[in-house]
């Protein structure tokens, strides 16, 4: 009876273990793509509510959504703006289509955020891949790691090696007119492949970006792999 229920607690322990290490590459397969306006194939407009022009709301709504490894919107969720324009967003980002993304090879999940801007009674957000949802004097773009000029490569930290620590950091970026990254903003659960992740983009050096021939303010993200030899 004993051995039996050795057995038994030998896999219950081996199930629950396989279920840890499911969940951790579940979790893994899910990116942080910063502002996704930039890698949309097709950006739905949402209608602007009748009660929203009559009570004179306006401004930007951002919607956080999350994408499957096909580029469909899985869910969306308005975190900031006018109460009166959300669901309206909320709506449009859902009908909305993205280009896949992949991960080392791999397609991936993706989170992140659509921005739309409601002024005098019109709502609008851009298709434009390279250029897109104009606020004032910058642009949203997508993935920037193609289109850097020089893109040094994080260190590794001896601490992360030795722990055997991996993983993707996803770091937002401000350019400035120059081509120069002016602000970084990570996102990692790991807080020492952030750190160098960060002192890594603050290095990097683009080519100006233009909109209607004047350079302009770009944000956008880097992407770093952190992987153990």
């Amino acid at each position: 009876m004993k051995k039996f229920v050795n057995i038994v607690v030998t896999m219950l322990f081996t199930s629950l273990a396989c279920l840890s290490v499911f969940a951790q590459n579940e979790s893994a397969k899910i990116i942080n793509g910063g502002i996704l306006n930039g890698k949309a194939v097709s950006l739905k407009i949402p209608n602007f509510p009748k009660a929203a022009k009559e009570e004179g709301a306006s401004g930007e709504v951002k919607v956080e959504v999350l994408i499957d490894e096909k580029g469909e919107v899985i869910s969306a969720k308005a975190v900031s703006g006018n109460e009166l324009l959300r669901k309206n967003s909320e709506e449009a980002a859902l009908a909305s289509k993205f280009s896949p993304t992949n991960l080392v090879g791999n397609p991936v999940k993706v989170t992140g955020i659509v921005v739309y801007n409601f002024t005098t009674g019109e709502s609008s957000a851009s298709n434009n891949k390279d250029e897109v949802s104009k606020n004032k004097d910058f642009i949203y773009s997508g993935i920037l790691n193609n289109k850097a000029l020089s893109l040094p490569k994080p260190e590794y930290p001896s601490e992360a090696k030795a722990a055997k620590t991996e993983g993707t950091v996803v770091v937002e970026v401000t350019i400035n007119e120059d081509g120069k990254v002016i602000s970084a903003m990570g996102f990692s659960d790991h807080e020492l492949l952030r750190k160098e992740a960060l002192k890594a983009a603050i290095k990097a050096k683009f080519s100006p970006f233009n909109l209607e021939g004047k350079p302009v303010k770009v944000k956008g993200i880097l992407i770093y792999n952190f992987v153990a030899n």
